[in-house]
């Protein structure tokens, strides 16, 4: 007699097809044996995961979207504070996000349902069970069908409360030691423009006290000496005259030349003009000096009244008078310049234009630019501005410009 076989299942197809079946009662090969987790191992990986969670600070939730209905890992019920039995659902949920943080986490999750893409957020939350405000950072992805139906969101949220605290609080230690280095640079950089002021002032008085020795003694020297030599012209006897005559008129000539570069010696380093006649008298002395020494034409715009404007002030202002005619001389190739000086109660202006060939960017920040840097440097003290650039029209702009009513440098150092 035959023995029977069994008919396959035809509902039954097999991962891995074998040409013979297999007998039954054989023992079946590791491939197709499955090892199928005791309840025990269960339960010990469950009690694995809750014990990483609970040392990482991190929960987990599950929203069932088609029973609205929202599920929390242990670890996330001790972060929200909430009995392990509460069952919410997802607006339940929300209320427990801060309230200044709640419509932008219920945006997050609906923009990620809808568009079916994991989102990720940080955002606060009100523990329930004690009140206290915790900083949360949640993950979720959406699950969907064949079709592309949201079945279920999951995810994860941690509790990042004390590291954002340990930011905040390296962050506020940072600030403070910023702040506090930026004050001592700006102190140090405050006592060295001080003290640069201090140095300007001692080397002005100094120009002023060579200036007038070099005037007074050497220029009356030269005087008494330009007459002594001509009262021994006049002693000599009439036979010995004739032969010292052109002698005497190569030294007297000598002794004049000697005067003019003592004269011009002494206002270079400091024009009595300045101290005597104010800033507009120096002003137009200056110009009317350059336009001789260069050839260069100059057009001069000055107050008709007289400016009452203190020593320091007038200094700093001819000397950067000085500095941009200089510049004009040496960089410029100009043949004009225009120099304007006008005071209203608040400030002092001074421009100087010339038709040159302009100054370039790089030059105007070029840090090997001193005498620029000098002029800056002159106005610091006082609140001032110095402005250089090129002209649309052609050549560089100087503008200064002065407060009136500021304390002196002296004042506030």
């Amino acid at each position: 007699m035959a023995r029977r076989r069994n008919k396959p299942d035809p509902s039954h197809t097999p991962a891995h097809p074998s040409r013979e079946p297999r007998r039954k009662g054989a023992r079946p090969t590791p491939r197709q044996q499955q090892a199928v987790p005791r309840s025990d191992d269960v339960r010990r990986r469950l009690a694995h995961l809750a014990e990483v969670e609970r040392l990482a600070q991190i929960g987990s939730w599950e929203w069932d979207i088609a029973n609205d209905r929202v599920t929390w890992s242990a670890e996330l019920y001790r972060i929200l504070g909430v009995a392990e039995e509460l069952e919410a659902t997802l607006a339940g949920a929300l209320e427990l996000a801060h309230p200044d943080d709640r419509a932008r986490l219920r945006e997050t999750i609906e923009r990620a349902h809808r568009d079916r893409m994991p989102y990720e957020c940080e955002h606060r939350i009100v523990r329930r069970s004690d009140g206290a405000v915790r900083v949360v950072r949640s993950r979720g992805m959406v699950v969907c069908d064949r079709e592309g139906r949201p079945l279920r969101m999951y995810g994860t949220a941690q509790d990042v409360t004390e590291r954002r605290q340990v930011e905040a609080t390296s962050t506020a230690r940072f600030m403070s030691e910023r702040r506090r280095a930026a004050d001592a640079v700006a102190q140090s950089e405050a006592q060295l423009r001080a003290f640069a002021g201090k140095l300007r002032s001692a080397r002005e008085s100094e120009r002023t006290h060579i200036a007038r020795e070099i005037h007074d003694e050497l220029g009356q020297a030269l005087t008494a000496l330009k007459m002594d030599l001509f009262s021994l012209r006049q002693s000599v006897p009439e036979p010995l005259r004739d032969p010292l005559l052109r002698k005497t008129d190569q030294m007297a000539s000598l002794i004049d030349q000697m005067v003019d570069k003592v004269r011009t010696l002494a206002s270079e380093l400091r024009p009595a003009v300045l101290d005597n006649l104010g800033l507009s008298a120096a002003v137009e002395w200056a110009v009317r000096q350059f336009a001789q020494r260069t050839g260069i034409e100059c057009a001069l715009d000055l107050p008709r009244e007289s400016l009452r404007i203190d020593s320091d002030r007038s200094t700093d202002v001819f000397r950067i008078l000085q500095e941009a005619l200089t510049n004009v001389a040496r960089h410029a190739r100009a043949t004009r310049v225009d120099v304007h000086l006008r005071a209203t109660p608040g400030e002092l202006v001074l421009e100087v234009h010339d038709n040159g060939r302009g100054i370039s960017d790089r030059e105007i920040d070029d840090p090997g630019a001193f005498g620029l840097l000098g002029m800056r440097e002159r106005v610091l003290p006082w609140g001032g501005e110095v402005g250089v650039r090129a002209s649309p029209q052609g050549g560089t702009s100087v503008t200064v410009c002065i407060p009136m009513h500021h304390d002196t440098p002296g004042a506030a150092a």
